[in-house]
């Protein structure tokens, strides 16, 4: 989970940023999903990285999207609440999968660990 706060206090501090310069307001997209990535010199890539990279595509500014996978492995620890689920076309990989909307009232929650 340590992860996924992370990217919780992200959004959550570029939200608070955006309401004190609403002038200025940054907007910003994330996905999560999960799996072992290759790493090699330093960089990171495979399928799990092409997920997370399409399933922030996806997203609108302010939103976190997760996939199928994250929200299955978590939705047992109740901490997490999805919204909307979309499909999504992978255009490096074949086929369809879905992602989930995380609630945003859901931020608050995971602040705890």
């Amino acid at each position: 989970m340590l992860v996924f706060d992370f990217l919780v206090a992200a959004q959550q501090a570029v939200s608070e940023r955006s309401e004190v310069h609403a002038d200025e307001p940054v907007k910003m997209r994330i996905g999560h999903h999960t799996g072992e990535p290759i790493k090699e010199a330093g960089d990171s890539y495979g399928q799990s990285v092409i997920m997370a990279a399409r399933s922030a595509g996806e997203a609108i500014g302010g939103e976190i999207l997760v996939s199928a996978l994250v929200k299955g492995l978590t939705e047992g620890l109740g901490d997490i609440d999805c919204g909307q689920v979309r499909e999504v076309a992978l255009k490096v990989l074949a086929g369809m999968d879905r992602v989930y909307q995380v609630d945003p009232i859901s931020w608050t929650i995971l602040r705890r660990y």
